[in-house]
C-alpha cells in the first residue's frame, strides 16, 4: 500500500478574482498477495482508516465489486466504480472509490498481456478530475524471492537501460496510458497503481 498523498490545484474564479485552491486526498492499495496469502477484508479497511480515509482510494488486484461496494460502505465513502480484466491468464479488478460522484467511467486493457487501466472523472465544484487506478505488467525476466529481487550489479544496469531506452512490455504500456489520458483534454489528472517497481537486493562483490 502507498501513503496517503495531497492532491491539489488552483483555479481562477473570475476575471481579476483570487485563485481558489482545491484540495483532496488520495491513496493506492494493491490488495492482492502477501507472501502468496489473500489480504483478507477487514485487514484492508484497517489499514486504510489507520491512514485516515482519503478523498479517493484507488485500488488494484481487488476480487470482484461486492468487496468493492463493502470497502465504499466501511469507509463512509459514497462513490465507486469498478472493472475487472485478465491478464496471464489470471482474473484481477480494479477499482476507483470516492468521496465525490464519479462519471463517464472506462476500462482500457494494454498491450500485450492485458493488464489494465480504469478511467473515470471525479466532479468538483471547480469542473472534473480525471482519475485512473491501473495496474502495469512486473519485469518478467526477474525472479521473485521473498525479500524482494535478486540480481547483481552489472544485471541491474542492464536491466535499468533496457527500461529506459529499449521497447519492453512494461514502456509499451506506459506509452498507451499516456496517449489514453492526453485524448482526454485536461491538465487535472490523478494516476495511482500498482507499476510494479522492483526492489532488488544487490548482490556486492
Amino acid at each position: 500500500m502507498n501513503r496517503m498523498i495531497p492532491a491539489g490545484w488552483e483555479t481562477k474564479v473570475g476575471k481579476g478574482l483570487k485563485a481558489t485552491e482545491y484540495r483532496l486526498t488520495v491513496m493506492t492499495y494493491n490488495v492482492g498477495t502477501l507472501h502468496g496469502t489473500k489480504v483478507a477484508f477487514g485487514e484492508i479497511v484497517k489499514a486504510v482508516e489507520e491512514g485516515g480515509v482519503p478523498d479517493l482510494l484507488l485500488l488494484q488486484e481487488i476480487p470482484n465489486e461486492e468487496m468493492v461496494v463493502g470497502i465504499a460502505r466501511s469507509l463512509g465513502l459514497g462513490y465507486h466504480v469498478y472493472g475487472s480484466y485478465r491478464a496471464h491468464g489470471k482474473g484481477y479488478g480494479l477499482a476507483i472509490v470516492s468521496s465525490r460522484p464519479l462519471v463517464n467511467a472506462e476500462m482500457h486493457y494494454l498491450k500485450p498481456y492485458g493488464h489494465a487501466a480504469l478511467i473515470a472523472e471525479m466532479k468538483q465544484d471547480a469542473g472534473r478530475v480525471l482519475v485512473c487506478s491501473v495496474h502495469l505488467e512486473r519485469v518478467r525476466c526477474l525472479k521473485k524471492e521473498k525479500d524482494g529481487f535478486r540480481m547483481s550489479w552489472k544485471e541491474a544496469l542492464n536491466l535499468l537501460r533496457g527500461e529506459m531506452t529499449g521497447e519492453t512490455p512494461r514502456s509499451g504500456a506506459v506509452e498507451e496510458l499516456v496517449a489514453l489520458l492526453n485524448a482526454h483534454s485536461t491538465e487535472r489528472v490523478i494516476v495511482g497503481g500498482d507499476h510494479y517497481p522492483v526492489k532488488a537486493v544487490l548482490d556486492i562483490g
